[in-house]
């Protein structure tokens, strides 16, 4: 657990350095989710589209589009607003998408939209309140820090699975416990959870370079 909060107290300190050189000063690559996409603002993220190749995302003044046949895909709202450091994961099936973003860079608070395509549109399905919701109930857990959430991969095109975090800020004597949450595409309802020791064991493969420092 140390040397994976070490990682992320290096990071936000090598991206606060960045960003007084540099506007865009951020990861090369998406924290939570191995095969998740980097989202950036102004162009169309390259390898972003559906893995059926027809959904194309395009990033512009922080909000998001998905084309398809070169016309915008309804969504509500139109277009989809993103924050800082979003990143993006497409079903494998292509009919849905989980968007990971924070609302204050690297050490800000992380959350998910799960979106369905229904209809022809887009639907979002509620997820990060209520995996909130359960990760608060944890023995020991910080009641006064709001738990980050963020996809990490697909386990199958209707299960979701996302992870639940304290945040690494010393006020939270478990900073940096984290659990997993198998959910349903349909519902949103969490179906199955994970302790670190559990998911690292079933989906080491999908954890982003934000949970692959150090095990416990």
């Amino acid at each position: 657990m140390i040397s994976r909060l070490l990682f992320i107290m290096a990071l936000s300190v090598h991206l606060a350095a960045g960003a007084q050189t540099s506007t865009t000063a951020q990861p090369k690559v998406a924290l939570w989710g191995a095969r998740a996409v980097l989202l950036s603002t102004g162009s169309t993220a390259r390898g972003a589209a559906s893995p059926d190749g027809l959904k194309v995302p395009s990033v512009r003044d922080s909000h998001l589009s998905i084309r398809m046949s070169g016309k915008a895909v309804n969504s509500d709202p139109t277009p989809i607003p993103i924050n800082n450091l979003a990143e993006l994961l497409w079903s494998p099936g292509s009919n849905g998408f989980a968007i990971t973003d924070s609302d204050g860079g690297l050490v800000g608070t992380w959350s998910v939209r799960l979106y369905v395509t229904t209809g022809g549109r887009l639907r979002e399905v509620q997820v990060t309140d209520r995996v909130r919701s359960d990760f608060q109930t944890r023995t020991g857990g910080c009641r006064d820090e709001v738990p980050n959430v963020g996809a990490v991969g697909w386990l199958n095109p209707d299960r979701l699975l996302v992870v639940a975090e304290a945040p690494p800020h010393s006020s939270c004597r478990d900073m940096g416990t984290f659990r997993g949450y198998e959910l349903s595409v349909r519902s949103g309802q969490p179906l199955r959870t994970f302790d670190a020791h559990a998911l690292r064991t079933c989906c080491a493969a999908l954890l982003g370079p934000r949970f692959n420092e150090g095990v416990r």
